[in-house]
């Protein structure tokens, strides 16, 4: 009697959470239109196993969001959030700390340099609104043609990494190309956080620490270096991303410095190009830091702090940040995993593996986001200047502490 009891009650126990789920239909508004079609397939997934109906708005792509206090998504996802992003929407009261969840070991499957785009920090605690879903970073891709010609080898150096530029320089092929023409070149991030570290970076952009400093000085005479062993002249380091692809891709330059998307770029205008390659920063002996590769989060997800779904939204966000669904959303977005071991795997993509396997333990979230837009003009545009041999360290420096003191 006792036993036919307890299965009575198991019975009812599953069916109410059957109906529970099967009546629950979660809002969920995404700004990924490239990969709206893979959204909706594991969508699709979710609710067969779950009975949970996911209902989805597509939204132009956007890296922040709004609604009001009634209505909106139970779970948002955003493209291409900055930690700035994140503190507008979390300061707007807009999306939920989910601290808790995170706290309980869904933290340990992301790689850090992610999840830390949507961790806020506030009297000795740290919030965290919000996971990554997949992510790019910036590496070294040359032309393994070009770099046996010079006879050279990977640089493993910043003096090896200009030995090769003279080389290079010397058979008629431009060493590098790409990326100075923007107030945010993901090459200078590189160096940036090897001379001044996370913290005097941080301290830079927000008012209390000068560009005049020595670190800032050291960091600046690396483009008289790059000037004076021809590393770059200054109409190809202004060159676009896909420009300098390109032209590594006819032979005309051996490097750029470019994320995932150098694939599709290749596949499109020179399909039968194999003969490339990656590598990592060089290592500078001078600088107190290892470099880091400039990099952050593609899609992300928010849950709404007004949802009164939130239980089930999270349910959803951690389900489509597991293994499988991972590797079936970098497909479609032709993005790498958030999670460290989807981005480690074998069944990773081809044209995302090379990618990940190099740069994703060295990935840094680009703090020049914290910067003022004229200061990082008046900066980067000094850079160009050393660069082209018509503006010094020091004179860049000064004027960029001039322009950040007003």
């Amino acid at each position: 009697m006792r036993l036919l009891i307890a299965v009575l009650i198991t019975i009812l126990a599953v069916s109410t959470l059957s109906c529970d789920a099967s009546a629950v239909t979660l809002e969920f508004w995404h700004a990924w239109p490239h990969t709206a079609q893979t959204v909706r397939a594991l969508a699709e997934r979710y609710t067969k196993q779950t009975g949970v109906a996911i209902h989805i708005r597509v939204m132009p792509p956007a890296s922040r969001m709004t609604w009001g206090s009634s209505g909106g998504p139970d779970i948002a996802g955003l493209y291409r959030p900055t930690k700035r992003d994140i503190e507008y929407m979390a300061g707007k009261g807009l999306i939920q700390d989910i601290r808790a969840d995170v706290g309980r070991g869904w933290y340990a499957v992301f790689w850090p340099g992610l999840l830390e785009t949507f961790s806020i920090r506030d009297s000795g605690s740290t919030d965290i609104y919000g996971v990554p879903l997949t992510g790019q970073m910036h590496v070294f891709v040359y032309n393994k043609q070009l770099f046996h010609k010079a006879g050279i080898s990977v640089p493993g150096s910043w003096s090896e990494l200009m030995a090769a530029s003279k080389k290079l320089r010397g058979i008629g092929v431009e060493p590098y190309a790409g990326g100075f023409g923007s107030d945010t070149p993901p090459l200078a991030a590189v160096y940036e956080y090897s001379y001044l570290g996370l913290h005097l970076l941080a301290q830079t952009y927000f008012g209390h620490y000068a560009y005049t400093a020595p670190e800032w000085i050291a960091y600046l005479q690396l483009y008289s270096e790059m000037r004076g062993y021809g590393f770059t002249d200054p109409a190809s380091a202004k060159a676009t991303e896909v420009t300098a692809i390109k032209a590594l891709l006819d032979g005309r330059v051996a490097m750029v410095f470019a994320d995932a998307s150098f694939e599709s770029i290749r596949r499109k205008y020179k399909p039968a190009f194999k003969a490339w390659g990656l590598f990592g920063a060089p290592i500078d002996a001078r600088a107190r830091f290892l470099p880091r590769l400039p990099g952050g989060v593609v899609e992300g997800l928010v849950i709404n702090s007004h949802s009164t779904r939130k239980a089930q939204a999270i349910a959803f966000a951690k389900w489509l940040t597991q293994y499988t669904q991972q590797l079936a959303f970098a497909g479609g977005s032709s993005s790498i995993p958030a999670m460290t071991v989807a981005s480690n795997s074998g069944q990773l993509s081809a044209r995302l593996r090379p990618f990940a396997t190099i740069g994703m333990h060295d990935l840094a979230i680009d703090m020049r986001v914290y910067e003022r837009p004229r200061v990082l003009t008046t900066f980067y545009s000094g850079v160009r200047g050393i660069l082209a041999g018509s503006d010094t360290p020091s004179s860049v420096a000064s004027r960029t502490k001039a322009i950040k003191a007003h």
